[in-house]
């Protein structure tokens, strides 16, 4: 992956712009501030067109993130390839350093599709949709060995039927839960308490 650029350093909030850099101004619909810790890698432009995410943190329920993400005209972001995965795993860590550091998770625009109500039901990377509205495909998932298993626990509500990136604070071979290693993506209980980032994403303006 190609070097990711620093434009601006400070960082209660993160985020990343897919295209030059000379057109950040021009494409990014998300605010700028000084707040922010704002990335480029051009590798990211997508085959159906731009598109811009940004990270934020925050302990929250999935449908309190996805509120958050729509406040702003944004819908919880997919990933489209590796790249786009492991660029935003990255600003996620940066999240770490500001909030205390550890391990954490941060959620993402997926969701279990209505035909696959087990782990079983569907084949595993057909198993969850993206539910941005742009996102295609399943290049942007790396999942555990037995992921994504639609683990059922009745006091959650059921079948894991959301969607989750797994961010480790130092090393990207480091076990963050589980079996789970930075970066990778995981079903999860739409009411879990532990989950305390998510990415929004929308397209450019």
């Amino acid at each position: 992956m190609r070097r990711l650029t620093l434009l601006l350093s400070l960082c209660a909030v993160s985020a990343i712009i897919f295209n030059d850099e000379n057109n950040y101004r021009k494409y990014s619909s998300f605010s700028s501030s000084s707040e922010e810790r704002i990335y480029n890698d051009d590798n990211h432009e997508r085959p159906q067109g731009r598109w811009c995410m940004k990270a934020f943190y925050g302990n929250m329920f999935q449908p309190e993130a996805e509120a958050k993400c729509n406040a702003v005209g944004a819908r919880l972001s997919g990933l489209q390839n590796a790249n786009e995965r492991m660029t935003i795993s990255y600003v996620l860590r940066g999240l770490i350093y500001q909030h205390g550091g550890g391990r954490y998770t941060a959620w993402l625009g997926g969701k279990r599709r209505a035909r696959c109500p087990t782990g079983t039901s569907c084949a595993r990377l057909d198993s969850i949709e993206w539910t941005d509205g742009h996102t295609t495909g399943t290049a942007g998932f790396s999942t555990g060995p037995r992921e994504l298993d639609g683990y059922y626990l009745p006091q959650y509500g059921g079948v894991q039927q959301c969607l989750h990136m797994i961010v480790t604070p130092y090393s990207n071979t480091e076990l963050g839960f589980a079996d789970f290693v930075h970066e990778s993506v995981d079903d999860e209980f739409c009411q879990a308490t532990w989950v305390k980032a998510y990415v929004c994403g929308k397209l450019p303006s």
